[in-house]
C-alpha cells in the first residue's frame, strides 16, 4: 500500500511540474513582439480542431472547436513563444510557406502540425465565422 501511495505521489507531482506553463499566469504582463508568422493557419490540437490567426504585430487569436464546444482566445508572439490567454504556451520549432510546427512542453512534449488556411476552409464553422 505505501508503495501504491508513493507512486500515486510521485506522478502527481511530475503532473505539476508539466503543467508549469498552464499555471504561470503571465498572458497579462507579456508585451507581444513583431513577428514572421502571420495569417491563418489550421491543424489539430489533440481532438480540438484548431485555427490561429496571427498578426504581424505578435498578437492573434487561437480558435479551437471539438464536441459542440468552441473557445476563443487572444494570443500573444514573443521570440517564437506563442502565450495564450488562457496561459497555455507553445514554441515554434519551425515554419515554411506551408508547414508550421508547435510543441507543448507538457502534454509529454507533443508537437502539433498546422497548415495554411488563408480561406479559412479547413475551420470549424465556429472558427470560420468568429475568426473573420
Amino acid at each position: 500500500m505505501k508503495k501504491i501511495l508513493w507512486l500515486c505521489l510521485v506522478v502527481g507531482l511530475g503532473g505539476c511540474a508539466m503543467n508549469n506553463d498552464l499555471l504561470s499566469g503571465q498572458f497579462s504582463s507579456i508585451t507581444p513582439k513583431p513577428t514572421n508568422l502571420s495569417g491563418y493557419w489550421s491543424g489539430s490540437g489533440g481532438p480540438w480542431l484548431v485555427t490561429i490567426k496571427f498578426n504581424s504585430d505578435g498578437t492573434g487569436l487561437m480558435c479551437q472547436s471539438y464536441n459542440g464546444k468552441d473557445i476563443l482566445d487572444k494570443i500573444k508572439t514573443v521570440d517564437n513563444i506563442i502565450y495564450n490567454q488562457n496561459n497555455l504556451k507553445l514554441k515554434v520549432v519551425s515554419k515554411t510557406n506551408e508547414k508550421l510546427i508547435l510543441k507543448a512542453d507538457y502534454y509529454m512534449g507533443a508537437t502539433f502540425n498546422f497548415t495554411p488556411d488563408p480561406l479559412l476552409k479547413n475551420a470549424s464553422l465556429y472558427c470560420e465565422s468568429a475568426l473573420k
